[in-house]
């Protein structure tokens, strides 16, 4: 596959590989593959919510203050660990 960018892009691109010891190459290998992880965790989450919302799992807007550790539960049940950004920071707690 091949992939046109914009100059600007290019530039910036090559900029920051340098910054980091890679080749441009190696930095898009790096950035496509968090972009996919991150985008597959995200579908898993959103398939989660949404099963638990047809199991009538809602979490009532005054709850909401510690929905990372609900979201993190569901992750745990789910058998599923979490890195998404949003969650850094909560803990998941093991499946039981």
């Amino acid at each position: 596959m091949e992939v046109r960018l914009q100059p600007e892009k290019e530039a910036q691109l090559a900029q920051i590989a340098a910054q980091r010891g890679l080749n441009p190459g190696e930095l898009v290998q790096q950035v496509l593959s968090r972009y996919l992880e991150d985008d597959t965790q995200f579908v898993e989450a959103v398939n989660l919510g949404l099963a638990a919302a047809e199991r009538g799992e809602f979490v009532e807007h005054e709850a909401s203050d510690g929905l990372g550790t609900e979201i993190s539960d569901l992750f745990a049940k789910a058998g599923i660990e979490s890195d998404i950004p949003e969650l850094r920071g909560h803990k998941v707690k093991p499946t039981s």
